[in-house]
């Protein structure tokens, strides 16, 4: 399990669309939900239609438009996300765009588990026609946010602003005496002082917990995960069900295959094609396993290397002892080296490289020039 812990706010949203809904009086039967992966901050926008235009005008005017613009957003491979629009969008406020692999909604598991939780408040409180769910959002969202969270062990609210929000009992058990806003208004700077000491002393006690968090995540999802590593040219098969109209779902084919590896990008993400014409599709490891069948693949051949390496530069021999431009064989005192030229190994013919090459070179290091040849002696 490969985790991602962010240490500072707006560092990077996660963007999920809930499944439809019934619809509503107000014609609403979609979710929209933004979440800050720091703070866990969460805002839910209900809506009519989910097409490219709606989702870039609620990113701009419901969270941008407030919060600014985060470093990155993370989502799902949606047509969405995916469009021109979304994406010129994203190169215009410089945001990066990262998107999770196919059928593995894993690595969007913050906002999917976001989208559970509100989900499941929702049915304690809508009528049995689930048609007026859009009216409670709002309190939801408001409840969510000040609530503690399990990972932080702070409440998103207080991440994000500082303080903790300020909800009906503490309007019944009062507010501050008139002193205190008046020494508040006062003493701007050192009420801003303390907004940044809260805001610094909270985020540094979720760090802490988002550290330990991540930790003991990490050690229940290993413990039934076995690693498997596979290498450029392997067969493996995809977790890609193949839904038939008016199929029964247990009779679906759900492993096709067989798959080739082309490239491993990460340790676990790899990039596999299925025929020699079709694109190359990128896949995490959750949704392969190993090729066991009788069929081969000819159509992939996998790259061979070839290194080329720079003759060192050896001062072999002294000032003293030049070459002879005749190229003969040539002994002159005892103990001293000898030259050897021969014209066995010379040839006209020209070696060609196979085919599938990838042609490197490799720069001498320091360490090749720390070579000591012996003197031949000659009897």
């Amino acid at each position: 399990m490969k985790s991602y812990v962010m240490g500072t706010r707006f560092q990077r949203l996660a963007s999920d669309i809930a499944v439809p809904l019934p619809t509503t009086e107000q014609g609403n039967r979609y979710i929209l939900v933004i979440q800050d992966y720091f703070t866990k901050f969460t805002e839910v926008y209900p809506l009519c239609d989910i097409n490219a235009e709606t989702i870039a005008n609620v990113f701009l005017k419901g969270w941008i438009k407030r919060n600014g613009c985060p470093v990155e957003i993370h989502s799902d491979q949606g047509t969405q996300y995916e469009s021109q629009l979304f994406q010129g969008i994203c190169k215009l406020l410089h945001i990066s765009k990262t998107r999770t692999t196919a059928m593995h909604p894993r690595s969007d598991g913050m906002v999917e588990r976001g989208n559970r939780t509100i989900k499941e408040m929702l049915s304690k409180y809508i009528d049995r026609n689930q048609s007026d769910w859009d009216k409670y959002i709002d309190y939801m969202v408001m409840a969510y946010n000040s609530t503690p969270h399990d990972s932080t062990g702070i409440t998103p609210y207080r991440m994000m602003f500082g303080d903790e929000m300020k909800m009906p009992l503490d309007l019944i058990a009062g507010s501050p005496s008139d002193d205190d806003v008046e020494t508040h208004f006062k003493n701007e700077h050192s009420f801003v002082a303390k907004i940044r000491e809260e805001l610094e002393k909270a985020h540094e006690i979720a760090r802490e917990k988002l550290k330990r968090t991540v930790i003991r995540q990490k050690d229940y999802y290993d413990r039934n995960v076995k690693e498997i590593n596979y290498a450029n040219g392997d067969l493996v098969r995809r977790w890609q069900p193949q839904v038939v109209k008016g199929g029964k779902k247990k009779l679906y084919r759900n492993w096709t295959g067989p798959w080739v590896i082309i490239e491993k990008l990460t340790d676990v993400l790899f990039k596999i094609r299925h025929s020699k014409n079709s694109p190359n599709v990128v896949v995490h490891a959750d949704n392969l396993k190993k090729y066991t069948g009788v069929k081969s693949v000819s159509w992939f051949k996998p790259e061979k290397t070839i290194l080329h390496a720079q003759p060192p530069l050896i001062n072999y021999f002294d000032s003293e002892h030049e070459l002879r431009s005749n190229g003969a064989s040539e002994n002159t005192h005892d103990n001293e080296p000898t030259l050897i030229q021969s014209d066995e190994y010379q040839t006209d013919e020209t070696l060609e490289p196979p085919e599938n090459c990838v042609y490197k070179t490799l720069e001498p290091s320091d360490s090749s020039l720390n070579i000591t040849l012996e003197p031949q002696t000659v009897p």
